[in-house]
């Protein structure tokens, strides 16, 4: 295990300090944190700094992005279908979501069907397609395809799959 340990780039001094946080007497906390060790990767300082950072960065820019108003200009110009969820952008977070949602292939159907699940949480209001509940909706989705949402309805997933009407 100790071999293990080290292939997954962890230092002694590292063990060391992952046993000091085990109870046990002896070598056992030393048995234990390189067993724990050669089962994940050693993340060092320097790389949970980056992270960090990174982390900062992004929610920094999130939250620039959820400062500005949503304006004509700004909202992505969308079929008719779309039109109710368009309506709920209130920031260019909200319109940059409803794009990625858009791209990753949602019908209006599966977004109303998904607003209405969350509008209880969102807006108070039990299965309405709410502003909030479409808000809610697309921080929800964050831009997956909808085939990795299990929840869905039969009739909602097979119509992902089927080319559009309007295309």
């Amino acid at each position: 295990m100790l071999g293990e340990a080290i292939r997954n780039q962890w230092p002694a001094h590292a063990i060391e300090a992952a046993a000091r946080q085990y109870k046990g007497r002896g070598d056992l906390k030393y048995r234990l944190a390189i067993q724990d060790a050669s089962k994940r990767r050693y993340y060092s300082p320097e790389e949970r700094a980056a992270d960090y950072a990174a982390l900062h960065e992004r929610q920094a820019e999130l939250e620039a992005r959820s400062a500005m108003k949503a304006t004509k200009a700004t909202r992505p110009s969308v079929p008719p279908e779309f039109k109710a969820a368009r309506a709920a952008c209130r920031s260019v977070l909200d319109c940059d979501r409803l794009k990625a949602a858009l791209e990753a292939g949602w019908l209006p159907e599966q977004l109303n069907y998904v607003a209405r699940q969350l509008s209880k949480k969102a807006s108070r209001v039990a299965f309405r397609e709410t502003p909030a509940a479409y808000r809610h909706a697309f921080e929800f989705i964050n831009g997956a395809d909808p085939a990795h949402f299990t929840f869905l309805p039969l009739s909602l997933q097979s119509a992902a799959h089927e080319p559009h009407a309007n295309a």
